[in-house]
């Protein structure tokens, strides 16, 4: 996804494993997946998020141990929240 100059500034204060609200009519959440230096060091960064989604059970062991390799543990937002990187944008 591409900054947009009209789009203001905000994603200056952006870093890597940030959550976002959705845009639009969603109430999805999305993580910042773009290096931090790649958004401080740029004029317009070309920004990658990720869905966050919620797992459970053995899914989430798996994902938390580091065993499901397109599912990142989001510890801040509890211990069955993760990036989802087989859609990113």
């Amino acid at each position: 996804m591409e900054i947009a100059a009209e789009e203001g500034e905000e994603w200056r204060l952006w870093r890597q494993a940030d959550v976002l609200d959705a845009w639009g009519d969603s109430s999805e959440k999305q993580a910042v997946i773009t290096q931090t230096c790649d958004l401080v060091n740029t004029t317009l960064p070309k920004l990658q998020l990720a869905p966050v989604v919620s797992a459970d059970g053995h899914v989430a062991a798996m994902a938390r141990e580091g065993n499901t390799p397109h599912l990142i543990h989001l510890p801040a937002l509890g211990v069955d929240y993760f990036t989802n990187l087989n859609e990113v944008q």
